[in-house]
């Protein structure tokens, strides 16, 4: 993996409920490496890609609940989430 996949991965975790000791036993790191990468402030290219990441978590679990129904999904995100995503995507 590469560093930037690494601080995704961390922050994917994070964001998940993971504790930092668990992330740590999952990416076999240190957990002073895991808390520095929590610690940092993001970068603009990486807000995105955070968010991006995020998004597309909820994305599976709603596309999961919904049985594959693609209007359902939208229902879900919008009411849980507040994200409107279009249809072809």
């Amino acid at each position: 993996m590469t560093p930037s996949q690494i601080r995704d991965a961390v922050r994917t975790l994070q964001a998940q409920g993971q504790s930092r000791r668990e992330i740590s036993r999952l990416l076999k790191l240190s957990r002073n490496t895991v808390r520095r990468i929590l610690r940092a402030p993001l970068a603009e290219g990486e807000k995105e890609r955070q968010k991006l990441g995020v998004t597309r978590t909820y994305l599976q679990s709603a596309f999961a609940r919904a049985q594959g129904n693609v209007v359902r999904v939208q229902q879900l995100l919008a009411a849980e989430y507040d994200l409107t995503i279009s249809y072809s995507t």
